[in-house]
């Protein structure tokens, strides 16, 4: 009975385990996204801050 009570709490680990990991991947996945936006937006934001220079040295 102690071997079957502590099987079953070695299969409950190892679910919580599974389940940390895939959390901890979408964490990562998420992290990395949000690294490539903000890279995005300050690209973007520096063309626009160029731009408008620009615009007003035409004007």
């Amino acid at each position: 009975m102690l071997a079957e009570i502590n099987l079953y709490l070695l299969k409950k680990i190892e679910e919580i385990l599974l389940y940390m990991i895939e959390w901890v991947k979408k964490s990562i996945n998420s992290l990395c996204k949000l690294r490539y936006y903000k890279k995005k937006m300050k690209v973007l934001e520096l063309f626009s801050k160029d731009y408008l220079k620009l615009n007003k040295k035409l004007k």
